[in-house]
Order: structure tokens, then C-alpha cells, then sequence
């Protein structure tokens, strides 16, 4: 099966590799760090997923998903945050997790939200929300 194609979107070089390392062997991860560079890899690529950060300079996670969906991305989207998922999921946002987390958990949310997940991952990992 050919790796997923993910999106991540963070100012930080820290979390951007992080993710790289979580999601290897599974995605080909992409990352990015400004948001004028951000709005057109989103609508520019097909993606199979986008991590984006909540908070950035210049715009927000949430910002980005709903610029991508207006120009008819249909990728899911996941928000990393120091803050707790809101009770419901903002528009274009699939699901939410919580920093700090674990790869395991960062990597079955992936997994299954883009139907690639293995037997065990059965649920979503604790502290994450699909929408």
C-alpha cells in the first residue's frame, strides 16, 4: 500500500518533525511553516490528511481548514492544540488532538480517519475527538 500523503502545518521545526517520526512508515509528511505557503499547498496537492497547528502567526489551524474546504478540499483535517476540543468541531475540521501527545495515539487517529487503520485501532485514541 503506498504511503499516505499528510499535510503539517506548524511554526514549530520541533512538532514538525515530530510528526514526521510519528507518521513514518505510514505518510509521506510535508511540512510547512508559513501560512501564504500553507493556503496554496492545501488546495494545490491531493492530500490523503493535513495536521495544522491551532495557533500561528499570521492564521489560525482553524482558518487554514476553512480556506481549504471553501476551495473544495475534502481531506480530513486534524487540529493540534494545547487547549481542549471545543464541545462541537468547528467547520472543516475533523478531529482535535490535545498536546502534548503520544505518536501512538497521533498515529492511530490517522490511521483511521483516513480508513487505513489496523485491527487494534478499534476507537480513537484517548483525548482526541472525531467529527
Amino acid at each position: 500500500m503506498a504511503p499516505l500523503r499528510v499535510l503539517a502545518v506548524d511554526d514549530s521545526p520541533v512538532i514538525a518533525r515530530l510528526l514526521q517520526i510519528a507518521l513514518g512508515g505510514i505518510a509521506e509528511v510535508t511540512t510547512c511553516s508559513k501560512a501564504a505557503a500553507a493556503r496554496e499547498m492545501g488546495t494545490s496537492a491531493e492530500w490523503d490528511l493535513a495536521i495544522v497547528d491551532l495557533s500561528m502567526p499570521h492564521i489560525s489551524g482553524l482558518e487554514l481548514a476553512e480556506t481549504w474546504r471553501s476551495a473544495g478540499a475534502s481531506y480530513p483535517v486534524v487540529i493540534l492544540s494545547g487547549y481542549d476540543a471545543p464541545g462541537t468541531m468547528p467547520p472543516g475540521v475533523s478531529a482535535w488532538m490535545t498536546k502534548p501527545f503520544s505518536p501512538a495515539e497521533l498515529r492511530s487517529l490517522v490511521e483511521r480517519l483516513t480508513g487505513r487503520a489496523s485491527d487494534s485501532a478499534s476507537a480513537l485514541p484517548d483525548g482526541s475527538t472525531a467529527g
